[in-house]
This record gives C-alpha cells, sequence and structure tokens, in this order.
C-alpha cells in the first residue's frame, strides 16, 4: 500500500502543478495498514477520473481526498472529489457495470473502462465480495470506495 499511496501522490503533485491553483489534495492514511496488499497501478486511475472528470469539468479549485482505513475485516479506500458529480442515469450504469459480470463484458465503449478494470482486477485477486462501490450527486461530489479484506497474508 506504502507504495502506491506514493505513487498516486506523485501523481497528484503533477497534476497540481499542471493545474496550479484548480487542484487542492488530501491524504489521509491509517500507518497500520501501509503494509497491506494494494494491486499496483489500481488507484492512480481513480484519481486521474477523479480530476479528468470531475474537477477539470468544474468552475473553480476542486479538491480531491483519498483516506485509507478499516472497518471490520475490510481495508476501505474513499477517493473523493468535489467536483461535478454524475449524472443519476450515467452513475445507475457504472453502479451496475461494477456489479454484473455480463454487462462489463458486453460493454464495446470506452466510458468508466479504467474503474471496471480496476473492480475486476481486485475481484480476480481477491474474490467477488471485493471491488469497487461508487456513489455520487451531481454538482456536488463522487466518491469512490475500494472494499479490500484486511488479512494477515495480504501483507507486504
Amino acid at each position: 500500500m506504502k507504495e502506491e499511496i506514493r505513487h498516486v501522490e506523485s501523481y497528484l503533485k503533477i497534476m497540481k502543478l499542471r493545474y496550479q491553483k484548480k487542484i487542492h489534495y488530501a491524504i489521509h492514511a491509517d500507518e497500520n495498514l501501509m503494509d497491506r496488499v494494494i494491486l499496483k497501478l489500481s488507484l492512480q486511475p481513480v484519481v486521474e477520473n477523479a480530476i479528468l472528470h470531475g474537477l477539470q469539468r468544474k468552475r473553480g479549485a476542486g479538491n480531491v481526498e483519498i483516506t485509507v482505513y478499516r472497518e471490520g475485516k475490510t481495508i476501505r479506500i474513499d477517493v473523493y472529489d468535489d467536483g461535478v458529480g454524475i449524472p443519476p442515469e450515467k452513475l445507475r450504469e457504472i453502479q451496475n457495470s461494477l456489479r454484473d459480470v455480463e454487462l462489463r463484458e458486453e460493454r464495446s465503449d470506452a466510458s468508466h473502462i479504467g474503474l471496471l478494470n480496476v473492480n475486476k482486477r481486485i475481484q480476480l485477486r481477491f474474490g467477488r465480495e471485493y471491488g469497487l462501490w461508487i456513489e455520487s450527486e451531481e454538482g456536488i461530489y463522487t466518491r469512490v470506495r475500494y472494499i479490500l479484506p484486511d488479512a494477515d497474508y495480504y501483507k507486504n
């Protein structure tokens, strides 16, 4: 996890330089979870979506916040942005695609392919009870939540 957090922080620093005062970010991570396994390059695509689809379209400055915490027997990683949000019909489509394997495999367009790929990789590695969950309110925010196992055998 520690390496993936460092990688995404480097990405955020580059985006902050590129967009200057338009993007602000914060990372809050439970230090006790930094030895846990997270798939390589699984956090950056979701953060990239937050910037490109959420903040870049927003008038004025916006925020990306990443929070890593334990909840029960799972690790949760929330990627939150206060950008433009997702329209309800598009949100339902994304949520259904994340839950339904057949819908994922039928999709031929490139929309939300990063989310689908990350979700598929998580489920292949850890099982179908894990993966991504998304919520959004158009014009207000989007939150993508990673749900991962917290077990000793998933330590680095």
